[in-house]
């Protein structure tokens, strides 16, 4: 299948360098062809095919600087974007907490993700407690407050269910797994409208079968992974999709040189990145044989 056919939907967070940022818009506005989650919605859903070379432009976790960086830079190229939020953060101020792990912590924040949730939790409301006020002033000011999503809402961009606090959902038991996302799409609800596009990104890309079926019931029409592969089309492979579809998304990084970006959209580092992947993989499993 054509190159051109694959909807690449680009996965970044906080907006570190505006003059980088700027190029990659500047970039997608040149070759590619920027689409709204609508126009994805209405893809899967059969409505209308996407032109060639779409790039669909979405933010994880909800970080200020997207609103206060990306936001303007979006606005002038008048291109489309999503933003995944996780309401418990915006609403109690807190912090993300892989910023309180780095800011007070020696361990890899790996060793955080593979814990089970409630000694994740546990763990990280400790070294919150050790950590100074102008610290804790720091990290809690990354997060989007809600008069930023409302501008962002009222520059017509939408956003998606990110989780209730961005745990690791296949770290969670079942109820945990239905409480973030059942009181994260109440939020949603009451933020954006019961109209809304119900759009999920799972926390560092983990699906779960419990999570999706939920999201079905629910009428969710996409649930974003963060696999680092662009998708196949055409439309018609949705018919044997589980509901909601899952997606592939590119982890992308505002630092990243134009360069990085292009390779990314064109399919090299994806191709690469899993090459790389499934080395270290089978080096594991052979020194583990041992």
């Amino acid at each position: 299948m054509a190159l051109s056919r694959r909807l690449r939907v680009l996965a970044y967070h906080g907006i570190e360098d505006p003059a980088s940022f700027a190029a990659h818009l500047d970039l997608l506005v040149a070759d590619w062809h920027p689409v709204s989650a609508t126009e994805v919605v209405a893809d899967f859903a059969g409505e209308v095919a996407l032109p060639p070379n779409a790039v669909w432009i979405t933010f994880d976790d909800g970080h200020r600087s997207v609103v206060e960086t990306a936001l303007p830079l979006l606005s002038t190229r008048d291109l489309p974007a999503t933003m995944f939020v996780c309401p418990a953060l915006v609403e109690q101020r807190l912090p993300f907490w892989w910023d309180v792990v780095e800011a007070a912590s020696e361990q890899p924040l790996r060793t955080f993700k593979a814990m089970a949730d409630a000694d994740r939790r546990t763990r990280v409301a400790g070294l919150w407690e050790h950590l100074d006020r102008p610290t804790r002033t720091e990290l809690s000011g990354r997060v989007a407050t809600e008069a930023e999503l409302q501008r962002w809402q009222d520059a017509g961009l939408s956003l998606g269910n990110h989780t209730l606090d961005h745990p690791m959902l296949d770290r969670c038991d079942a109820a945990e797994q239905e409480r973030q996302i059942v009181e994260a799409d109440a939020w949603l609800d009451a933020f954006v409208g019961d109209d809304r596009l119900r759009l999920f990104a799972y926390p560092n890309g983990h699906a779960t079968p419990a999570a999706n079926e939920l999201l079905g019931t629910l009428g969710y029409s996409l649930a974003a992974l963060f696999d680092h592969r662009a998708n196949r089309r055409p439309v018609e492979r949705v018919a044997s999709l589980q509901r909601p579809p899952i997606i592939s998304r590119l982890r992308m990084s505002d630092t990243a040189a134009p360069s990085y970006l292009r390779s990314v959209l064109h399919g090299w580092r994806p191709w690469l990145s899993r090459a790389s992947e499934a080395r270290h993989r089978t080096v594991r499993r052979l020194v583990g044989a041992r």
